[in-house]
């Protein structure tokens, strides 16, 4: 099995018929936590896959450094043919809800465009063939900071009925940071918006996501707050949002992490952050405090507040509506892990986690080693927030030593989802994936 993040990119395929092609665009992308080399990723579907498809190239103002990108035409059925593949270097954009968009219209202030150059424009590849590229960034000696681009793959298919061409487009994204100094993150929250349950009709909870699977789940009122993230400074950053509901003022009554679409920020560019707490609250005036921390920093946080009223008709409807969940709010699968492996061998197990819940979840994941020495098991992201009706996947990447002895081995992998809801009930569930590791030698 790939990893996550290891073949695939930014995807979009195009039908049209003769030479006049109109594309129809599905962008994909995964909600990582690692900084910035991993703010899109995606598994490869067929055609060209590239390796990484995101990489950070730190350069000096003014100096040069390389990269290298592996190209592989991923062979899907034997009648694929030599194919032709077209490379170039592009603009891209994130927006606000965290979609995806590239090309001439994208074009920013901090564009990577101009410093890269490759060293083809175009590959012939055969079916199941492997090439590698090389880039090389030349920075100017005013750069300061991060800059971006994509490197654009796009491969021509065969003409199928009634004349529709399909293309395959792939890139894999390049953040290329001009190391002047040391940086801090600046992350502003913009504008913060709370909208109290409504019960004229039920609430659909959809994230419009592209990359992660989302569940039509439909689930009853609601409090939803919001808040709009800038990132005001030269450099990006993993944010990660939360909000605490005070009654009166004082009193911490409820916690809500918020979630998002791309948690990565890059500067100029504002992301969403919404939260959902179906648990009802009683009659009274609220304060809400939106706290955001930027890569884990406790030295780089911004807040702001916001204020509701819940009157006594609104509680005692919003109370007499909810309906507690007993079963757990996070669907795990698989929920044990087997791998006979021999040493020196790498390979990584994909654990899908599921929102079953109407509420918005924080969720942890850690290794417990077992019998297992440090650098065998290894799993990512390690945090993230999952919208209701949510699916998000951890890799679990095993590395074995080339001295391993045979035998078997026993580890763990820990995961813990902690929903939005009242401070003083239990909101945190805990489940253990056992993990068996036989080592064989052939």
């Amino acid at each position: 099995m790939r990893p996550a993040g290891v073949a695939g990119g930014l995807r979009r395929k195009c039908s049209g018929r003769g030479s006049a092609a109109s594309c129809h665009c599905t962008w994909i992308g995964a909600l990582l936590t690692i900084p910035l080399s991993l703010l899109l990723a995606s598994p490869a579907e067929a055609g060209v896959a590239l390796s990484p498809m995101q990489q950070q190239v730190v350069v000096k103002p003014g100096g040069e450094a390389e990269f290298a990108i592996t190209v592989e035409y991923v062979r899907r059925s034997p009648e694929d043919a030599r194919t032709r593949v077209k490379v170039e270097v592009v603009d891209f954009f994130v927006s606000r809800d965290g979609a995806l968009s590239f090309g001439p219209e994208t074009q920013h202030a901090r564009s990577a465009v101009q410093w890269i150059a490759l060293d083809a424009q175009e590959l012939v590849l055969e079916p199941g063939q492997t090439k590698k590229m090389t880039g090389k960034v030349s920075a100017p000696p005013s750069a300061d900071g991060d800059y971006w681009a994509a490197i654009l793959m796009t491969m021509g298919g065969q003409k199928h009925e009634q004349g529709v061409n399909v293309i395959l487009r792939t890139a894999a994204a390049v953040f290329v940071r001009a190391a002047r100094r040391n940086y801090t993150p600046r992350p502003t929250i913009r504008a913060v918006d709370v909208s109290p349950p409504q019960f004229d009709e039920q609430v659909v909870a959809m994230v419009h996501d592209t990359s992660e699977e989302t569940d039509a789940t439909t689930h009853g009122p609601a409090l939803t707050v919001q808040a709009d993230v800038t990132n005001t400074g030269l450099v990006g950053f993993a944010a990660s949002c939360k909000a605490y509901v005070y009654l009166g003022g004082r009193r911490r009554l409820a916690a809500i992490p918020l979630h998002a679409l791309r948690r990565q920020i890059l500067p100029g560019h504002e992301r969403r952050f919404v939260g959902i707490m179906p648990t009802p609250l009683p009659a009274g005036e609220y304060t809400v405090r939106f706290t955001l921390e930027a890569d884990s920093n406790a030295a780089s946080r911004a807040f702001r507040e916001a204020t509701f009223r819940i009157g006594a008709d609104v509680a005692q409807r919003w109370k007499e509506s909810f309906q507690r969940q007993n079963l757990p709010h996070l669907q795990i699968e698989p929920r044990r892990i087997s791998q006979v492996l021999t040493p020196g061998r790498f390979t990584a197990v994909g654990i899908s986690i599921t929102n079953r819940s109407g509420a918005t979840m924080e969720v942890r994941c850690r290794t417990a080693e077992g019998d297992l020495t440090d650098g065998w098991l290894d799993a990512s992201p390690t945090e993230f927030t999952l919208a209701p009706g949510m699916r998000h996947s951890i890799v679990c990447r095993f590395r074995t030593p080339l001295d391993a002895k045979e035998g078997l081995y026993s580890a763990a992998l820990a995961i813990e989802g902690e929903s939005a809801g009242l401070v003083q009930e239990s909101r945190r569930e805990q489940y253990g994936i056992p993990v068996s590791i036989e080592v064989v030698r052939k």
